[in-house]
């Protein structure tokens, strides 16, 4: 079998999610176990990438273990931490079953979507080695989305992509973290939708459940100065956080918002602080916005 170019690298390395990037983050792509045989991943065993020369089944078993870096260990088991361990996956398909140092995780159905789980409490401390498992269940079922895949190829029917096919990673976030984000923009200005995982009084628009609507509007003037207009829903979070990066991001060279909610919902201020002001910073950090 031809070998591929990443025999001495990790492949797809950048890091996967383009929204919500944070600082810390562990790639785990590369070599892992697929029923007892080595598999590069996130290639799935059909791919002559993956350099796996075992049995196709429709149960898949893989397994890896891992070293956390210093930087990972250092802030899980410091006293008192209260940061968290995502274990995220691009996409498993059909059906994963995930375990960790042989103790049961969670499962996810269908094969297209990205999902994590927090393995915080299932790491070893005292043991420098952590072991992920992984029991995929491939069996093109007509329940799930599956295209024009096919065990026996040939005409329109396609060789299936079973089990893990994109990136596998690992991040650390605090006890209380951004876990979703949407951004609807018009010709007036955007809304910002946050779900945190302190939530507890959920709203929803048409596809998305969301903690803290934020509608930022603008209108046309010279470059040296311009309004904006803030909304704040339900939630004990400081938006200061959240619309500080967005503007600083999105609107780099117009007037900033700063604004304050506290943690009981009360005290809510808006001040105008013209070209270039906006002020955030550890806020942010807290929040696990970086």
């Amino acid at each position: 079998m031809k070998e591929n170019n990443f025999q001495n690298s990790i492949p797809f390395s950048e890091y996967p999610r383009p929204q919500m990037k944070r600082d810390s983050f562990f790639n785990l792509n590369g070599t892992w176990k697929l029923n007892g045989k080595d598999i590069l991943v996130p290639f799935p065993p059909e791919s002559q990438a993956s350099n796996f020369n075992g049995k196709i089944n429709s149960d898949l078993e893989y397994t890896k273990e891992f070293i956390l870096p210093d930087d990972f260990r250092n802030q899980l088991f410091q006293n008192n931490s209260k940061k968290r361990l995502l274990l995220h996956f691009g996409a498993v398909d059909q059906i994963a079953t995930i375990f960790v140092n042989d103790v049961f995780v969670g499962t996810h159905h269908g094969g297209y979507l990205p999902f994590y789980f927090d393995i915080t409490d299932y790491l070893t401390e005292n043991s420098a080695k952590q072991t992920i498992k992984v029991i995929a269940k491939d069996t093109l079922n007509h329940l799930f989305p599956y295209g024009k895949q096919k065990k026996n190829r040939g005409g329109m029917w396609y060789t299936p992509v079973s089990g893990i096919w994109q990136t596998v990673w690992m991040e650390i976030v605090p006890e209380i973290y951004i876990s979703k984000l949407k951004i609807v923009p018009d010709t007036k200005g955007f809304d910002l939708f946050v779900e945190t995982t302190n939530c507890k009084l959920l709203q929803k628009d048409e596809d998305f459940d969301f903690c803290v609507k934020i509608s930022v509007k603008w209108f046309l003037c010279c470059l040296s100065f311009c309004k904006f207009a803030v909304q704040k829903c339900k939630m004990s979070l400081s938006v200061l956080d959240v619309a500080g990066v967005v503007l600083q991001n999105l609107l780099p060279q117009v007037a900033a918002v700063q604004m304050h909610i506290d943690f009981c919902g009360a005290n809510v201020f808006v001040a105008e602080h013209g070209l270039y002001g906006a002020e955030v910073g550890a806020p942010l950090q807290q929040m696990g916005g970086k």
